[in-house]
């Protein structure tokens, strides 16, 4: 069976694609209809009903005319229509022939919106179920008037008739939904293969991603009392944290990339990428100079002076100075939260890096710190997330409130104290986006 179907459905539909599907579907609904005509001109043999032996037939070819116009490359919803009309003429007139109103054959009224809405859609199905009430109502007002056509068929095998007649009407009906619903399961089971395979991907991006960021022990090593909480919004994550030592210099990055799932990760791999260039190779040093590179060699690899892709990112760029006890900061579209005794911010300039072609000059702050000075560096995931009894975000004022509440805790305590508030916080509410804040602790 699964040969013959073949047969008739054009090169151009792709194996699985939605097309196939529902070819797939047509044709086969197509051949079993014709093989029932065939099966009711014997019944009409069998009663003596010659008038069933030129209709069904006819009805027969018709049915299988209609795989062939799929195999020529008749729209599939053209082809649908088109059997539905065949149907509904063939049925007509078998009741035309077979005692109008009364006739066994009416009841297949029901088969013309049935197929439509299988076949086609629900608005096809509303259309042909108002014209079959149409009819019923012309067979009745017909029967009404006296007009009742003929029985041409041998009345004293009545009861038989409408025995198989009614019953291969619900066979058909059976046997079309089996069909349909095995379609269905077929197409369900391909869109979970199709799922299974990009869920797999990008697992194994998450795998690459991770690679490139830094690992617990190299945190650990360059800032002794420190913690990372990230946490993606999907698999993977736009939003990335980068660590390196330069020029007699730590550095430390927060990043949030356009979108979040795989474009997001693209673009923290290009920027990860970017910033060691910037550092080790073109052995640029001072934060601000190093986001006006980072803006410059980003819009260059997007090729955003004659693209239309405006990605970017918003970022916060720290340096810390051993030697001079201080912290150099540049930022965009981000803010760095600090303690020193009490909790302030400082706000990074307002244009992002990327999106547009336009330089940038970035702005660059000075920090001295103190024994036990705390820096948090962060995305806008967590001021962002909806939640609370109101469903509203959470909002810069409560994360600032936080981070001045926990700031004279450890810092493994501290990113304890952070997850447990965010996740009373969300409570039921989906994750808004990635989330990353990153917390160290200097030491004169």
């Amino acid at each position: 069976m699964k040969s013959v179907t073949r047969f008739f459905i054009p090169n151009k539909y792709k194996e699985g694609s939605e097309e196939y599907i529902k070819s797939v579907l047509l044709i086969n609904v197509f051949l079993l209809t014709s093989v029932v005509a065939l099966a009711l001109t014997a019944l009409g043999y069998y009663i003596s009903y010659n008038r069933s032996l030129i209709v069904m037939p006819i009805g027969a070819l018709a049915f299988l005319a209609n795989a062939f116009l799929i195999k020529w490359g008749i729209p599939l919803k053209v082809s649908g229509n088109l059997f539905v009309i065949k149907g509904s003429v063939v049925i007509i007139l078998m009741i035309v022939y077979s005692g109008g109103i009364y006739s066994p054959v009416t009841p297949w009224i029901a088969a013309g919106p049935t197929f439509a809405l299988l076949l086609i859609n629900r608005k096809a199905a509303w259309f042909w179920t108002a014209v079959m009430f149409i009819v019923i109502a012309v067979f009745a007002v017909m029967e009404q008037e006296g007009l009742t056509p003929r029985i041409e068929y041998n009345p004293e095998i009545k009861p038989t008739y409408y025995m198989i007649v009614f019953s291969s009407l619900v066979l058909i009906m059976l046997m079309v939904n089996l069909i349909f619903e095995k379609n269905k399961n077929d197409a369900l089971l391909k869109v979970e293969a199709a799922k299974k395979s990009i869920t797999d991907s990008i697992n194994y991006a998450r795998r690459i991603q991770t690679a490139i960021l830094p690992t617990a022990a190299e945190m650990e090593k360059m800032f002794s009392d420190s913690f990372v909480l990230f946490k993606p919004k999907d698999i993977i994550s736009g939003d990335f944290y980068w660590i390196a030592e330069s020029d007699g210099k730590k550095f430390i990055a927060a990043a949030d990339c356009t979108g979040h799932g795989v474009p997001g990760a693209l673009m923290s791999m290009v920027g990860n990428e970017i910033l060691n260039k910037i550092l080790f190779e073109k052995k640029i040093s001072s934060v601000d100079e190093i986001l006006n590179m980072l803006h410059s060699d980003l819009c260059s690899a997007l090729r955003q002076s004659s693209t239309d892709v405006k990605d970017g990112m918003d970022i916060v760029l720290c340096a810390i100075n051993e030697n001079k006890k201080e912290v150099e900061f540049a930022g965009a579209k981000n803010a760095l939260y600090f303690v020193n005794d009490e909790l302030q911010s400082i706000m990074g300039n307002r244009e992002a890096i990327g999106g547009d072609n336009n330089s940038r000059q970035f702005t660059k702050h000075i920090i001295p710190y103190t024994s036990n000075s705390s820096f948090y560096l962060c995305t806008d995931g967590i001021q962002d997330q909806f939640g609370g009894d109101k469903g509203k975000k959470f909002m810069i004022g409560q994360l600032k409130r936080t981070l001045q509440k926990i700031s004279s805790l450890t810092m493994e305590e501290q990113k304890t104290q952070l997850v447990s508030t965010l996740q009373s916080w969300q409570n039921e509410y989906e994750q808004t986006d990635d989330i990353l804040m990153i917390g160290i602790k200097l030491k004169v």
